[in-house]
């Protein structure tokens, strides 16, 4: 019989490698310094792009890139603040969404209405004063940026035996329906801190009162990896891992609240095993899960035949991006 493994619920997530693609991909700057690569376009958004720029004043100066053959793509020289980047963002955008352009991505339900941060490195601390631009969250795929979330697993002891709330994700999602999540989860938006967001996630999703979170949660790692979807965009993605361990005598129990979640269940960690085998977790859930079993001794070089494996590619980094360094 084969030793099962959850290095498959790793490579559902940390499924690309720009340094090992053939694929086209246009590296994007802010300006013509051309110093550091804040995203990677993939070919049918950059045509996009040319297309755009021939029908109005364009926003994006596009040369070739003689060191790689491809092309680089920045802000036109008077796009220079964060507040026209983000204006001409959301020109681009809207005019794409309008237009039925992508409408896979970012057409009807999938347009999000709401902003996620662009920031002048992709692992620069998230602060407001790191923040080069917003853009609209469904289109961050569209050109290849980094994007942030937070996850949070809310756990106590019975009987001696680790415990985490597991919520069922609602029947409604625009995005994996009826899978299983960690107990809180959501994206960064534009202008919130991790911690700002987990303590809004937790009040708008499970019924957590603020004054509660923040008596109980503490942040406790990180994951990183870098996913390509079936339509071959791309979505390098950081995540903020928190956990709320509740002491004997604080009984608070989540309830869904914003349409989120359907219901919360407490499950032990070898049911929680069992269902992750049977792929009833939501994959970047399922990684937030792993790296917590990993701490807290459950999942080991004993008894896990690809834990260094597993624990490598849920630290990523976005290669590609950050300074150009020249090695002249």
């Amino acid at each position: 019989m084969a030793t099962r493994t959850l290095l498959p619920f790793v490579e559902a997530v940390d499924n690309f490698d720009p340094r090992l693609s053939d694929e086209p991909l246009a590296r994007w700057f802010l300006d013509d310094t051309y110093t550091t690569v804040i995203g990677l376009i993939p070919e049918l958004s950059l045509h996009a792009i040319v297309d755009y720029n021939k029908t109005r004043q364009p926003i994006f100066s596009l040369v070739s890139d003689g060191s790689t053959g491809s092309v680089k793509v920045a802000f036109a020289p008077s796009i220079s603040t964060p507040e026209l980047r983000t204006k001409a963002m959301k020109d681009i955008c809207e005019n794409w969404r309008d237009s039925g352009l992508f409408a896979d991505e970012i057409g009807g339900r999938k347009w999000r209405n709401e902003q996620y941060t662009v920031y002048y490195h992709p692992y620069a601390n998230i602060r407001p004063e790191n923040a080069a631009f917003s853009m609209e969250r469904s289109a961050c795929k569209l050109f290849g940026v980094v994007t942030y979330g937070v996850h949070m697993s809310m756990y106590k002891k019975v009987n001696g035996e680790l415990r985490i709330w597991v919520p069922t994700r609602s029947r409604t999602k625009q995005t994996w329906p009826l899978y299983l999540d960690n107990s809180v989860a959501g994206g960064i938006s534009h202008g919130m801190s991790p911690i700002e967001s987990m303590v809004k996630e937790c009040e708008e999703e499970a019924s957590l009162p603020p004054d509660l979170v923040r008596a109980h949660i503490k942040q406790v790692s990180s994951i990183s990896y870098y996913y390509q979807t079936s339509a071959k965009w791309l979505e390098p993605e950081v995540q903020f891992v928190y956990e709320m361990f509740l002491p004997d005598g604080v009984d608070a129990i989540p309830s869904p609240s914003d349409g989120e979640v359907e219901s919360f269940e407490m499950c032990n960690l070898d049911d929680i095993l069992e269902k992750m085998h049977a792929g009833k977790f939501k994959p970047n859930c399922g990684a937030v899960i792993i790296d917590f079993m990993i701490r807290h001794g459950f999942l080991t070089a004993e008894n896990e035949p690809n834990y260094l494996e597993i624990i490598t590619r849920l630290h990523r980094r976005a290669d590609g991006y950050g300074p150009i360094v020249s090695r002249a």
